[in-house]
This record gives structure tokens, C-alpha cells and sequence, in this order.
């Protein structure tokens, strides 16, 4: 009877490790990327992240098929950090957002050193253009010839920030609170 109490006590304890281990090496369920919340997550996107969420275009932002995001130390080159940025205000923001948010996809496979036109949110025609070693957006090149891929869309780091065609970004009226 003790053999089988011991048995017993035996199978249970490696029951349960058995079990407890499977759990383990379970994964969470992938959960689908937004355009957003890739951005939130990239600290090279910290300032863009800021305007894209002050914008009110999540839903615009998450199913564009392009977005070329100015890098942070491109919005800070042309006088825009963090704190400049939260207090643009949703029209400002809104403007920057729609014109580095592109509807469509931009192929480069079968156009490399051609130039390729497309539109922007904003609707003027801009222009990409690639070469066997870079990007480029309106003459502005590209961190990497690589996007990041969030589920159908592709987002391109820009190493300048892009003026909106409204006027340049020094003319942006914002108010600095120390």
C-alpha cells in the first residue's frame, strides 16, 4: 500500500510539472501591429509618435499603405521636440501627418533608379526615387532602403524632415511653456 501511495504521490508530482511546463512554452497569441503602435514603440519615432497621436488620424495613419517618418533628430535639426511637438495643436499636427502619410503603396522592386511619382494626404504629387544603395523622398534619403513592415503597410525613416508645402516649418506658430 505504501509502494502505491508513493506511486501515487509520485505520478502527481510529475503531473504537474509536466503540465506546468507546457504552459510555459506557450506563446501569446500574436496580436496585429498598427501603423501607431509601431510608431509608439520605436524611440527613433518618439516625436512623430507624438504629432500622429495629437493628430486625430489614427484611422487614417493605421490604414495607410506608406508612411516616410522624419527621424527625431531630423524633427529636432528643424526645430521640433518632443515638447514643440505636444503643443502644435491637432491642426498643425493633422497637416504633418497627412503629408507623410501616403494612401498607396510605393513599389521600388521593378523601378530601381526610376523616379516614381505618388501622393501624399495632402495631395501634392511627391517624388521617390531609389538607387542600388538608397531611398530617397523628394530628394531626402531614406535610413534604410528596408521599411519596417506592419502588417500591408511600410513605414520609411527619413534621415531631413520635409517642410509641408504650406510654408516652412519655422513659420509653425507654437508656444514652448518652460
Amino acid at each position: 500500500m505504501k509502494k502505491f501511495v508513493a506511486g501515487l504521490i509520485l505520478f502527481a508530482f510529475s503531473s504537474i510539472i509536466t503540465f506546468n511546463s507546457c504552459d510555459k512554452n506557450k506563446k501569446a497569441p500574436a496580436v496585429a501591429d498598427t501603423n501607431l503602435s509601431a510608431m509608439n514603440r520605436d524611440p527613433s519615432l518618439s516625436i512623430f509618435s507624438i504629432i500622429a497621436n495629437y493628430s486625430g488620424d489614427d484611422n487614417y495613419v493605421n490604414n495607410s499603405n506608406t508612411i516616410i517618418v522624419p527621424v527625431d533628430s531630423a524633427f529636432i535639426s528643424a526645430g521640433i521636440t518632443a515638447r514643440v511637438a505636444a503643443n502644435l495643436g491637432p491642426v498643425k499636427c493633422d497637416s504633418i501627418v497627412m503629408y507623410y502619410t501616403i494612401p498607396d503603396g510605393i513599389q521600388f522592386n521593378t523601378a530601381s533608379e526610376k523616379e516614381i511619382s505618388f501622393s501624399s494626404g495632402l495631395g501634392p504629387n511627391l517624388f521617390a526615387d531609389s538607387t542600388n544603395a538608397a531611398l530617397y523622398f523628394d530628394g531626402v534619403e531614406a535610413v534604410s532602403k528596408t521599411p519596417v513592415h506592419v502588417c500591408k503597410s511600410s513605414i520609411y525613416k527619413l534621415e531631413q524632415f520635409k517642410n509641408i508645402p504650406a510654408g516652412p516649418v519655422n513659420q509653425l506658430e507654437y508656444s514652448e511653456t518652460v
